[in-house]
């Protein structure tokens, strides 16, 4: 259900006479956006302890490879169309394709929680459900909740990559894709590699490893000589460690996830680390926003890197990989 109303707010943007609407379409759109949560478990759910990095690293490269078209369309749509009638274009566009995704999960989407489900008051249900995930987290895993919190904190900066990149480091807005699309596909690949590893050498292996290439690579982005020969190159370079490595770590918390936590505890564990996440990345894009104007355009970034130290010194001394993989 949430799904099919996602990609309906989708046409509300591709209607919007103006902002008042595409707010609405915003906020909506994240609202509706509860059934990920559902997804990560089904995920966790479906795929044996030994392959999980791998599989939640091609749950990822997939769709990435299919989406590497989107800005050479979305650029021929704006040149072709016009900014609003191309991005009405786009949006309708891409309501159509999520409908689509729809209607393949109602095709092939098949239940995996085990056993009967107890049928209690919802009110009742909700709120006694959560606070057993919430007593499960801060028993069982705390690190990771520490984890998925420095990591958004550290993900906040990347917001700001395209404005820096435009107005600091003097690439072309109409250059721009052209980095994206480098960085976007090195991204991919080193994604894909490091996610093979989480089960070859470990989850807390892959992590140290991630989130170091994350601690100095962010910075060196604020280093890229502005207007230099080759800062298009540069930025792509450093931008495609960036991603790979953030993504990666990623993969690393969402596969520990699903081996801490026991299959019935799973969507509401991972519902609630999600919102965490959620209101730790807004808290971050709006400090970085403030450090973007107010201090200098490269000290999100230098705040990112700082975030993922603790991120670092979570997985160094807090984090250990179970005896046993929940199934």
């Amino acid at each position: 259900v949430m799904s099919h109303l996602y990609a309906a707010s989708y046409f509300l943007y591709a209607l919007a006479p103006d902002w008042r609407l595409i707010l609405v379409a915003a906020v909506l759109g994240n609202v509706f956006l509860v059934y990920e949560p559902a997804l990560s478990a089904i995920v966790a759910d479906s795929v044996p302890p030994e392959v999980r990095g791998l599989s939640y690293g091609l749950s990822t490269f997939l769709p990435g490879v299919v989406s590497l078209a989107a800005p050479l369309v979305s650029g021929y749509m704006v040149s072709a169309y016009g900014l609003v009638g191309g991005m009405r274009i786009i949006y309708a566009l891409g309501a159509g394709l999520a409908l689509l995704a729809c209607f393949l999960r109602f095709l092939f989407l098949q239940e995996t929680h085990r056993g009967v489900v107890e049928r209690r008051p919802l009110i009742t249900d909700f709120f006694s459900g959560y606070r057993e995930a919430f007593v499960f987290l801060g028993e069982r895993i705390p690190f990771i909740v520490f984890l998925f919190v420095f990591a958004a904190f550290a993900e906040g900066a990347q917001a700001f990559v395209s404005p820096y990149a435009v107005e600091y480091l003097g690439i072309p807005e109409n250059l721009w894709y052209q980095v994206y699309m480098a960085f976007s596909v090195a991204n991919l690949v080193l994604t894909a590699i490091l996610s093979y590893f989480i089960d070859r050498v470990g989850r807390r292996n892959v992590g140290l490893v991630s989130s170091l290439i994350f601690i100095f690579s962010m910075p060196a982005y604020v280093l890229i000589t502005p207007r230099c020969r080759n800062v298009m190159q540069y930025a792509a370079l450093v931008l495609s460690l960036v991603m790979a490595s953030y993504h990666a770590l990623w993969n690393v918390a969402s596969t520990l996830i699903a081996d801490f936590v026991p299959r019935e505890r799973r969507g509401r564990t991972i519902t609630l680390v999600f919102s965490i996440h959620s209101l730790s990345l807004s808290a971050s894009r709006f400090l970085c926003g403030v450090l973007y104007d107010a201090v200098s355009p490269g000290s999100p970034f230098l705040f990112a890197s700082v975030s993922m130290v603790f991120a670092f010194m979570v997985i160094v001394f807090w984090l250990r990989e179970p005896e046993r993989r929940e199934f």
